[in-house]
């Protein structure tokens, strides 16, 4: 986020926003996240699902 704000151009006003995109939100990660507004926290899930053919 701070590379983005020094070297690309944006809107003045605009903020950076940043998105951590983990499998498990863990208490500390919100801990941490809690300490900047603009960072946004996802969770993610990946399903896998097999079928026969045939």
């Amino acid at each position: 986020m701070g590379w983005v704000a020094d070297n690309m151009n944006q809107p003045e006003g605009v903020p950076v926003t940043g998105i951590i995109i983990a499998a498990e939100i863990t208490p500390k990660l919100e801990a941490a996240a809690k300490t900047n507004p603009n960072v946004r926290l996802v969770e993610y899930a990946i399903r896998l699902e097999l079928s026969a053919k045939g």
